[in-house]
């Protein structure tokens, strides 16, 4: 299993970034990051954990966490209904706030 930390330094993930990283189990993504392309992480097939520091979900397509019904997504303390209400970001498996 590999585990991936965005630098404070990126503020877009561009499209198709991680698609088919099929050992990426893990993601990082720090409050900088302000715009995910699409398919970003897509056919991660193992990508159990999602780490997001922004407060507000950016938003994103349908295909950019192709697997986030299996997958636990972690966000700020505070954020968790915006998370909820958000396109695509509510079909994980689980929200968790930190």
């Amino acid at each position: 299993m590999q585990r991936m930390d965005i630098p404070e330094t990126v503020t877009t993930i561009e499209s198709n970034a991680f698609s088919w990283c099929i050992s990426l189990s893990t993601i990082t993504l720090p409050a900088s990051v302000s715009a995910i392309g699409v398919e970003a992480f897509c056919d991660c097939y193992v990508l159990n954990s999602v780490r997001c520091y922004m407060e507000t979900p950016p938003s994103i397509t349908e295909n950019v966490f192709t697997h986030r019904p299996k997958a636990t997504l972690y966000v700020p303390a505070g954020s968790k209904a915006a998370y909820e209400a958000a396109d695509y970001w509510k079909e994980f498996m689980e929200i968790k706030e930190f």
